[in-house]
């Protein structure tokens, strides 16, 4: 889920909800009910916003297979 994912790059960048708020112009109470899972039909501009400051591409929020490394991938077919 994009709320999943959007928390665990936030967490891995030590960065708090307030600061991927103030930075991305998105706010604080949209930010938490999506890494919540109670928004869960973010607009792409939003998208934008959350993924240019966590600097990755719009489609590693969008596509689960973004967050699987190679052998994880790898793993799955055996």
């Amino acid at each position: 889920m994009i709320g999943y994912r959007v928390k665990s790059l936030r967490e891995e960048r030590k960065m708090s909800i307030s600061e991927l708020s103030a930075k991305s112009g998105v706010a604080k109470s949209y930010i938490s009910s999506l890494e919540r899972n109670l928004q869960t039909n973010p607009t792409i501009l939003v998208l934008e916003k959350i993924a240019r400051i966590l600097c990755i591409k719009v489609d590693a929020l969008l596509n689960e297979q973004a967050d699987k490394s190679l052998d994880e991938e790898w793993m799955e077919i055996m």
